[in-house]
């Protein structure tokens, strides 16, 4: 499709025909951002970028349960876990190809502001052969000074009750390996 460039009082404007945007899901006076490549400029939709102390203030650990929740019993204080920690714990059940074991280490990715909600986000930790296959996605503790070897398989991202699971932190990952292991998993997301 080939769009035109016209004058708009002291800029440029691109047009862009109605069809085009029902078809991309954008309405007028929505933002967009440019991305300029070599090739071009690509333009893509502005998506809200929430932060974290805005999204917690909007919970209430102290609201009361559902009743129908009731019969799960009494939220109890959580452990508090922190980005970066490697802790011990048991991923079963599991299902299909999902990483499986009874107290296998994980790399905690979430933040303790977050954690202290009851889950953590988590990438659990292997030194099976298999990881080879998506290497792009597994960050090596190996030379990072951890006792624990292996790579950390952020396509493997869950979400765990950690205290319910009975998790012991083992140790801390150094920041390298961290932000690592947020960038690969970012790239999932986007």
């Amino acid at each position: 499709m080939e769009l035109k460039i016209v004058k708009w009082g002291n800029s440029a404007a691109i047009r862009l025909p109605m069809l085009l945007l029902n078809q991309i899901n954008v309405s007028i006076g929505a933002t967009l951002n440019a991305d300029i490549r070599t090739e071009g400029v690509l333009m893509t939709p502005s998506r809200r970028k929430y932060a974290l102390d805005e999204l917690i203030a909007q919970c209430d650990s102290k609201a009361p349960m559902p009743t129908d929740f009731a019969v799960w019993g009494e939220v109890k204080s959580r452990a508090k876990f922190d980005r970066g920690d490697i802790v011990r714990v048991n991923l079963n059940p599991t299902q299909g190809r999902e990483q499986q074991g009874d107290f296998r280490p994980v790399l905690v990715l979430s933040p303790a502001a977050f954690n202290a909600l009851g889950v953590a986000l988590v990438a659990p930790i292997t030194q099976g052969g298999e990881f080879a296959r998506f290497a792009g996605f597994a960050v090596p503790l190996s030379g990072s000074g951890t006792e624990t070897q292996g790579v950390a398989l952020v396509k493997m991202v869950r979400t765990l009750d950690l205290e319910a699971r009975g998790a012991r932190k083992i140790e801390r990952a150094c920041v390298e390996v961290v932000e690592d292991a947020l960038a690969r998993f970012q790239t999932i997301l986007e």
